[in-house]
């Protein structure tokens, strides 16, 4: 409980004189515009502890920092606010004002959905509060996790290959053959990109070593003929042998081809008888023509193998190959081996070359002699086997690269250059993802993301432990609600609360429900003006009364309000008779309840309604009065003493006949009407209208007031108090000196009783507000 304002300075128009005590029931009375409602900010500021509603009532020109002291039962010590800030903690108190409403509930004929998002947190209380703020709590971490993932996305992409996106970057796994697989897309991108060179490209030729028929070779020299005498070749042999060198058997074999009868034709001689002759031409016979010829022509096929020709055309092939080797390693397809070297080809081809022609020389040197190759030939005919098999070998690696660069060829024809672009900069991002500085930045990134959906899967929890909180909570709020709005004579009620999420922020959703119709009291943008809304059905007696019952019900929830403070200002702005008994009513209900009631009004009646029902032992009254234009002060008042006063016992002559609780003593209400304004003014401008100045000279000196006298802020009433006056001189001062109570037409004298009671409170009232 407040037990003492100890000090208040420089805080709207509001100061101490002294310290002032403070009861379980206080009742603060002072006239609109001097200071109660910057008591009610000083309150909630005290228990929220922000600085702000203080700090925005500074006092215009003053040079002393705002300041506020409180005493706290319980505390050792003052609370004190020393202008920037409180020295501790307040205690918890519930404030019921313009801010509460304007706040929670609507402002003016509107209900926005700020004022259904702050109703929410009103309503459920401390433990939903709690729940509420975590999942702001979280909305805001998850919301710094994502800007700060999106500085370290942009650092990724701006380090990393290709448009790959940073999360997906972050996540790749590492790849112990990751270098192999980039060489392999890197030639597969080359073969994407070189699609048309690739397909005229061609492939890999198979060499040809030349073939040496041995078994061939073995059968020419070898080869002889049995019809030749052995006489007769005996002693061609012995005369080629005594007369005749290597190529005589040729040369006689070609001469025998001109002896045609007996007679020699080289000299004429007779040959009949020649024994030698005989032999010779028993040797060449046709046979051995027939076996020379064979000799000759297998001879000749020898003596064109490995020729120059062969051993060019071999070179040529292997160059071909080494030209295409260079290409076809860009798109990965490999050289089809190792091939056998040209310089070792050409020069075996031309051994070979040479060997054979010596051997066919022999033969025919020696046609009928059974010959074999020499030992040189046959070393030349391995060599060139053992070439022969590399040549095979070679042969088999071209038929695979060949079917490599087939299958290049087809996947050249149908690749994607974009595809295998993007498949080559997730390679390389996959590599570096696990370098530095790649490396620092995902593993961050990493963090924070699981940091994120960790943070989201306990928001999603919390949300909606809040929704089950929330939903268990605002049924009971609601039908606490409609009990207060029944029992304050209330045409509506409030069905089908609750919580619902916009932009992610919860909101209390309602309808009302007006004689059997449901409206919303916040209708979309396609609403008409005529159809019905908060505006145009409540009454502001009906709005006030609804702004009290949503306060009223969350007291009644409260399972903490014995705790409490909770202070009223003019918690009975607009309200009929009926709803004014009934608030006074819960007001001191709730002062049965909580630590402390603090009630802030203007209104004399009503202060002296809750002070008449209250304890005595536990009520106080205070009284917030001007003492100079911009100076109100909070002190001990005599709320009894008061109410004998004569301006009070107008007003409250005023009020009652308005409400209608009132006699109907119509001339009487009349003088009330000017008796009440002359001492209203006088009071609002002590030394700017004399104590003896009537309502007349009043409007005179308003008339012609001028800045900075403080009577220029009365000038915007002057029309209203003008028309006052002429309606209360009217009788007062007519033909008739005793104007008969008919005279006064009921109706009428409502309407001027509404504006002087208008002109006291600074706003219209019941039916003047409607």
């Amino acid at each position: 409980m407040i037990q003492k304002a100890i000090k208040i300075r420089s805080i709207g128009m509001l100061d101490t004189v002294e310290a002032v005590g403070l009861h379980p029931i206080t009742i603060v009375y002072g006239e609109n515009g001097c200071g109660k409602s910057t008591l009610a900010a000083i309150l909630r500021s005290l228990t929220t502890g922000d600085p702000r509603p203080i700090r925005a009532k500074r006092r215009f020109g003053s040079a002393e920092d705002p300041h506020a002291s409180f005493l706290v039962s319980g505390r050792g010590r003052p609370i004190t606010f020393d202008g920037a800030a409180w020295d501790g903690p307040g205690p918890e108190i519930e404030v019921f004002d313009r801010q509460f409403v304007d706040q929670n509930v609507h402002i003016g004929p509107n209900v926005e959905h700020g004022h259904k998002q702050a109703l929410h947190e009103f309503v459920i209380g401390r433990e939903g509060v709690a729940l509420d703020e975590r999942v702001r709590q979280l909305d805001d971490e998850i919301a710094t996790l994502r800007a700060e993932m999106r500085d370290l996305a942009a650092e990724i992409q701006r380090r990393a290959h290709g448009d790959m996106p940073a999360d997906e970057i972050a996540n790749l796994r590492r790849d112990d053959d990751i270098e192999a697989r980039i060489i392999e897309q890197e030639r597969a991108l080359r073969a994407a990109e070189e699609a048309d060179r690739i397909a005229s490209r061609p492939v890999f030729a198979a060499v040809e070593i030349t073939t040496l028929d041995l078994d061939g070779l073995r059968a020419l020299l070898g080869r002889s003929i049995d019809e030749v005498s052995e006489a007769a070749a005996e002693r061609t042999r012995a005369h080629v042998e005594t007369h005749l060198d290597e190529h005589g058997e040729t040369w006689l074999s070609d001469g025998m081809g001109y002896v045609d009868g007996p007679t020699c034709p080289f000299c004429s001689a007779d040959l009949t008888g020649n024994t030698l002759i005989e032999a010779f031409q028993a040797y060449f016979s046709d046979a051995y023509r027939s076996h020379r010829e064979a000799i000759e022509a297998m001879g000749a096929a020898f003596e064109r193998l490995f020729c120059e020709a062969d051993a060019e055309r071999f070179a040529r092939r292997i160059e071909h190959n080494a030209e295409l080797a260079a290409f076809w390693s860009t798109v990965g397809v490999d050289a089809p081996g190792d091939a056998p070297d040209v310089e070792e080809v050409k020069r075996l081809y031309a051994s070979l070359h040479v060997a054979l022609g010596q051997e066919v020389e022999r033969k025919r040197s020696a046609p009928l002699e059974a010959l074999a190759p020499t030992e040189g030939t046959l070393r030349l005919a391995e060599q060139l086997e053992r070439v022969r098999e590399r040549a095979a070998a070679y042969n088999e690696a071209v038929v695979r690269a060949n079917e490599a660069i087939e299958r290049v060829k087809r996947e050249a024809r149908s690749a994607d250059v974009s595809e295998e672009r993007r498949t080559l900069d997730r390679l390389l991002n996959q590599r570096d993802r696990y370098h530095e500085p790649l490396k620092n930045l995902c593993d961050e990134y990493s963090a924070k993301s699981a940091a994120r959906v960790a943070k989201e899967e306990e928001k999603a929890s919390k949300k909606e432990e809040l929704d089950r909180y929330s939903a268990e909570w605002f049924t009971r709020y609601q039908d606490r609600l409609n009990r207060h709005l029944a029992n304050s004579g209330c045409g509506f009620r409030i069905e089908k609360t609750k919580t619902r999420y916009i932009g992610g922020k919860p909101r209390v959703d309602y309808v009302l429900v007006v004689h059997g119709t449901e409206v919303d009291p916040t209708p979309s943008g396609s609403a008409g003006p005529e159809d019905p809304h908060f505006g145009n059905t409540l009454s502001e007696g009906d709005k006030s009364a609804l702004a009290f019952g949503f306060f009223l019900a969350k007291l009644d929830l409260d399972s903490d309000l014995a705790n409490k403070i909770v202070v009223f200002d003019d918690p009975m702005t607009s309200l009929d008779r009926n709803r004014r008994n009934f608030t006074a009513e819960q007001i001191l209900r709730v002062a049965g309840r909580c630590k402390q009631v603090i009630v802030l009004t203007h209104d004399l009646t009503f202060a002296w309604e809750v002070w008449e029902k209250a304890d005595p032992s536990t009520r106080k009254s205070l009284q917030i009065e001007r003492v100079g234009a911009d100076r109100s002060v909070l002190r001990a008042w005599d709320i009894e003493e008061a109410v004998r006063d004569g301006y009070f016992a107008d007003y409250d002559r005023l009020r009652r006949f308005w409400d209608g609780s009132g006699s109907d003593d119509r001339l009487f209400v009349v003088r009330s009407i000017r008796t009440a304004l002359e001492e209203y003014y006088r009071r609002r401008f002590p030394g700017e209208v004399p104590r003896s100045s009537t309502l007349g000279e009043i409007l005179g000196r308003i008339r012609t007031a001028e800045a900075p006298s403080p009577l220029a802020i009365a000038k915007r009433e002057y029309e209203t108090l003008d028309s006052v006056n002429d309606f209360v001189t009217r009788y007062e001062h007519g033909r008739d000196s005793q104007p008969r109570q008919t005279d006064i037409p009921h109706a009428e004298l409502r309407t001027y009783v509404g504006k002087a009671l208008a002109l006291i409170h600074g706003a219209p009232i019941g039916d003047e507000a409607e």
